[in-house]
């Protein structure tokens, strides 16, 4: 009788004389699962640096963005906060392809003109400029409406030394002086990295 006690209460002592090895487990866990989750939101909140498929664009984005590849088929560079209506889009295009000595000028207000005519209802700000990662820019405001959809516009047009790069940002109208520091922020990280 004792040897089939014993084995039983062999087991007993075994598992009563490890418990507190098993105890802290949950514990620690418990302990620890704050810390791995502070870690991943602190990683999702770094920003990102993203480039063109030939390496010479590039954009750093926020964390919470993430780069996209079906917003506009021309572009070179598009990323995207969907869940706070954020968006940005880069095109590009080699000066070899306009009249020599085209300007900044005329290239932004070829490209406002087909932005507005995009969009209903449109209502634009003149160009005003500015300078985007030490190259000029002339940036302008578009308030238009797109599939029924309100959508308001930060559009800025760069120019390198051999290129027109337009960056296109936008957000919903209720959103846009929430999101505005951020889509300005986008556009301001713009680089070129190397010219061809």
């Amino acid at each position: 009788m004792s040897r089939h006690l014993f084995p039983q209460f062999s087991n007993r002592f075994h598992r009563a004389r490890h418990a507190h090895l098993l105890l802290p487990l949950p514990v620690v866990l418990a302990c620890s699962l704050p810390g791995l989750v502070k870690k991943a939101v602190d990683e999702s909140r770094k920003p990102t640096i993203i480039k063109s498929a030939d390496s010479r664009i590039q954009l750093t984005i926020p964390g919470g963005w993430s780069e996209q590849k079906k917003l506009n088929e021309s572009a070179v560079l598009q990323a995207a906060n969907p869940f706070q209506e954020m968006y940005v889009v880069i095109i590009e295009e080699n000066k070899r392809d306009y009249v020599e000595n085209a300007t900044l000028e005329e290239y932004t207000s070829l490209v406002r003109n087909q932005m507005i005519s995009a969009v209903k209802d449109p209502q634009a700000t003149d160009p005003v400029s500015s300078v985007v990662s030490g190259h000029p820019a002339l940036e302008y405001l578009l308030d238009g409406s797109v599939e029924k959809i309100k959508v308001k516009y930060i559009c800025t047009a760069v120019e390198t030394p051999n290129h027109f790069c337009q960056i296109v940002t936008w957000t919903l109208p209720s959103l846009f002086q929430k999101n505005e520091g951020k889509l300005r922020e986008v556009t301001q990280s713009f680089k070129e990295l190397k010219s061809e």
